[in-house]
């Protein structure tokens, strides 16, 4: 996938609030995949900055490695690449699906994971190293398919995960978490699209549900608040947890308005599939905004 508008507007933006980008590591070398109007949007936002970093993308070509884009203007002074081999250019050249050495743990003021977890298969242990890369007070960013990817790596993942994962207990908190749709599958060929934060689903206390017409990119932004080993305890679903501390197990259901509940039961089966479906479909988009709210200026 590599860095495209949204990926590169979240780490601009974690920079603009104070995210430390000076010592950065990378999953896998990236790609920067801008398109003319999103290389001024950079150009013009480095300007009113006052960083005179909007020349580090004057000489910019669609597809170059995102390297010029990540010192000019995020400020990254030490500039590390992690790869499964050297073959472009990495210069640290580890498998995820095994443990980092202790060497590496806690040695960054950022890591940045592109497009890379969903081909390794061995998901808790490369999260696990991400975890361990950033040091206390540094930050990861995710950026990984939600939706309408089948096929480009092993998985898709979900917010929930994410949630339950990079939380208090693994010595995280998450400070934003984005999702985008894109036109296609190649999606550095879609240009700035609509993007929305996405609740937690223990806020929401239901599933956060998705159906999208065009794949969906997950953006995570976590910040390491303190130093723990992760997964003494094993993510569980947010549901699930929810109703196994309720007493007895019994989960309680919602039920519907009583005036909605009579004037559906009213209608003839077929309209009250109709009704049922629609209702579902909207409750599982980016049209439910008690789980996804657009983000300013997409």
């Amino acid at each position: 996938m590599g860095i495209c508008y949204w990926e590169a507007r979240q780490l601009w933006e974690g920079r603009q609030r104070g995210v430390s980008f000076d010592s950065t590591l990378v999953v896998g070398r990236q790609t920067l995949s801008l398109h003319p109007e999103e290389v001024r949007h950079f150009r013009l936002r480095g300007s009113e900055a006052g960083l005179g970093n909007e020349d580090a993308l004057a000489a910019y070509v669609f597809g170059d490695f995102a390297d010029n884009f990540l010192k000019g203007y995020l400020g990254v002074r030490v500039l590390n690449i992690l790869d499964a081999s050297a073959y472009e250019g990495a210069d640290v050249v580890h498998d995820m699906n095994v443990p980092i050495p202790a060497a590496l743990c806690g040695q960054y003021d950022a890591v940045v994971e592109s497009g890379s977890l969903e081909h390794i298969f061995n998901v808790p242990v490369a999260l696990r190293n991400l975890m361990k890369l950033v040091r206390t007070g540094g930050t990861l960013f995710i950026g990984t398919p939600a939706n309408n990817l089948c096929g480009h790596g092993f998985y898709q993942f979900s917010p929930e995960l994410f949630y339950r994962v990079l939380c208090g207990d693994n010595g995280f908190e998450i400070r934003r978490m984005v999702m985008y749709e894109a036109a296609s599958p190649s999606i550095e060929l879609s240009r700035n699209r609509a993007a929305y934060t996405v609740v937690d689903p223990t806020e929401a206390r239901e599933r956060v549900l998705l159906m999208s017409d065009g794949p969906v990119t997950l953006l995570v932004e976590a910040r390491k608040v303190r130093d723990e080993e992760p997964f003494r305890k094993f993510p569980v679903q947010s549901d699930y947890a929810a109703l196994w501390q309720q007493e007895g197990g019994a989960l309680a259901i919602a039920t519907a308005h009583p005036l909605r509940k009579i004037v559906h039961d009213s209608l003839p089966r077929s309209l009250r599939l109709w009704w049922n479906r629609a209702r579902e479909r909207r409750r599982a988009s980016f049209a439910n905004s008690r789980h996804y709210r657009s983000v300013p200026g997409s």
